[in-house]
């Protein structure tokens, strides 16, 4: 069911947030702060094709974690990493647009969430 439907609440509070990103798919996500990460990016990388939603998932990962958890270095890398883990010649660019496309496309709210974050 996560991948079915609007994954953002609305209206979005901090708590609706949290249980927003309390979803099984987000546990994945967390393992990528570990140095041992390039399993878990593969992983990830062969999952965006079966389900395009994963690379906006990301983002919204990555915009909602704290500073203090993931620094805005790691966060830009983490999603360069899984952007060249897909192994194709877009750029970040090309693959930062293509995310937003599909998220405009499947969740405005969560959409207009994500663009004053990056």
């Amino acid at each position: 069911a996560q991948f079915e439907g609007k994954l953002f609440p609305s209206p979005a509070t901090p708590t609706s947030l949290q249980l927003c990103l309390s979803q099984p798919i987000f546990s994945l996500f967390h393992c990528l702060t570990d140095p041992r990460k390039d399993p878990i990016m593969e992983l990830l990388a062969n999952l965006q094709f079966l389900q395009p939603r994963l690379g906006y998932f990301l983002l919204l990962f990555l915009t909602s974690s704290p500073e203090s958890e993931i620094s805005q270095e790691d966060k830009i890398s983490l999603y360069s990493e899984f952007c060249q883990a897909m192994g194709t010649d877009c750029s970040l660019g090309d693959w930062l647009v293509r995310d937003l496309t599909q998220c405009q496309d499947d969740d405005v709210d969560l959409f207009l969430h994500l663009i004053p974050h990056l």
